[in-house]
Parts: structure tokens; C-alpha cells; sequence
């Protein structure tokens, strides 16, 4: 991790501190022991502080370690912040609006097998055990209920069927480069770029009219994927 990865500002005396993280689990990664530094120096400094993270996916840890292991980057500092007794707080958009954002312009197809390919990708980058179906069927059942598209089918079988139409191949769940691929809002070689692109800004948008409603009252340690540096700076400073 390098120091072009985070950035500072100020704002009516409340301190914003934005860190972008690799998603990794490996408690070894050169991040962690970078964030520890900098949430020290933080909670030292400031009067009002507020964790924000990527997802509300959270746990109770016994250990850094543990919380690394379980969570990446936002179980470190989900464990951090108990300690502290901070709050930790997640700004995404809610998921029916931002489904049915992209669905107005893409379709329902390639909405939801985008964010299939996403968690498919985030299964082989940070969780790689056990079984990628097991991994993905929750979060399937998870965009039914969040959508709204009672008639839409959300099984695997479907989205099988929608990889075989919108690529011509047959889903092969195993093939990394591909998910990462499509996951990807900057490789032209990616044939739903535009859907990644629109649901970026989408959310990028949300997260920071929240961050910046949510710093007029407190210190802010923001801790995201480096891939939301620039629009989130870019918001941020205009603040």
C-alpha cells in the first residue's frame, strides 16, 4: 500500500481521513499494519470519530487476526472501533435503488448477472474456500428480496442460462480472469463496462452526499476499496 492511496481534509475542524484498501484477508498484507497507525494517531487526535466501511457485512472478532481473516479491512477496523468504542457506520445505497437504477438502462439480465459476477469475483480475490456456489446461492436470494422483480428468476440455473446468451459460453464459475474481468469499470475489453461504470457512479454518489451530511458533526476515518479513491475525493473536496 502505498501513501498515494489515502488522503486528508478538513472540514469546519472535523478531520476526514480516506485510506483505500486492498480487499485481502491475509493478515501479513502491509495495509493493516499501515491502517493500525494511522487509527491510533487518529483516535488520539480527534473528539467525535465515525468509522465508515464498504459493507455492513460486520462480526464481533476475539482478534485483529480473527477479525482480518473473517472480514479484510472491514473486520480490522470493525475490531478496532470496538475497542475503541467508536461506532461504525456503512453509507452504501440502498440495493431496490440501485437495481432498478441499472435496470432502467441495461435490463434486468445484465444487472443482476453483473452483480452475480461481482460476488463471483470477490469469491475468487478474498474468500477462495469452500464452495463458489454455496458462496453465491445467499447473495442470488439476497437481490430477490432487495429488487422487487417477482418475476424475475434468481437461481443459478437462470443465471447460467444468461451467461450462455450474453457471451455464448457455457458459465464456468472456476475461470477468475474472466469475473475479473467483468467486474472491472476500466478495461475496455470488458463487455458490461458500462454497466459497472453506471453502478460505480451510482454508488460513489450515495456514499459521499452520506459521508458528507455525516462530517459536519464528526471525524471521519473512511476505509474503502482504492478503486473509489479519485470519486471520492473528487466529492469530498468539493464538500
Amino acid at each position: 500500500m502505498v501513501s498515494s492511496c489515502k488522503f486528508k481534509l478538513i472540514k469546519i475542524e472535523h478531520l476526514l481521513l480516506w485510506f483505500g484498501a486492498e480487499h485481502t484477508r491475509d493478515p501479513r498484507h502491509p495495509q493493516f499494519q499501515e491502517l493500525g497507525k494511522l487509527w491510533n494517531e487518529f483516535v488520539v487526535n480527534t473528539n467525535s470519530p465515525l468509522v465508515v466501511v464498504e459493507n455492513d457485512r460486520r462480526g464481533t472478532y476475539a482478534s485483529n487476526t480473527e477479525a482480518i481473516r473473517s472480514g479484510g479491512e472491514i473486520g480490522f477496523m470493525t475490531y478496532l472501533a470496538a475497542q475503541a468504542g467508536v461506532l461504525v457506520k456503512c453509507f452504501e445505497p440502498n440495493r431496490r435503488e440501485e437495481m432498478n437504477h441499472i435496470e432502467k438502462l441495461f435490463g434486468r439480465e445484465k444487472t443482476e448477472y453483473y452483480y452475480f459476477a461481482r460476488t463471483v469475483a470477490q469469491w475468487h480475490q478474498v474468500v477462495q474456500k469452500g464452495s463458489i456456489e454455496e458462496y453465491v446461492v445467499p447473495y442470488l436470494d439476497r437481490d430477490r428480496a432487495a429488487s422487487d422483480w417477482d418475476d424475475f428468476d434468481f437461481s443459478l440455473s437462470h443465471i447460467a442460462l444468461i451467461h450462455k446468451q450474453l457471451f455464448g459460453t457455457k458459465l464456468d464459475l472456476s475461470d477468475k480472469e474472466f469475473f475479473l474481468k467483468i467486474e472491472n469499470p476500466i478495461r475496455t475489453d470488458n463487455p458490461l463496462q458500462e454497466v459497472v461504470q453506471v453502478s460505480g457512479e451510482f454508488r460513489d454518489q450515495s456514499v459521499v452526499r452520506s459521508v458528507r451530511s455525516a462530517w459536519v458533526s464528526h471525524d471521519i476515518f473512511m476505509v474503502y476499496g482504492v478503486g473509489h479513491l479519485e470519486a471520492h475525493r473528487r466529492g469530498l473536496e468539493a464538500a
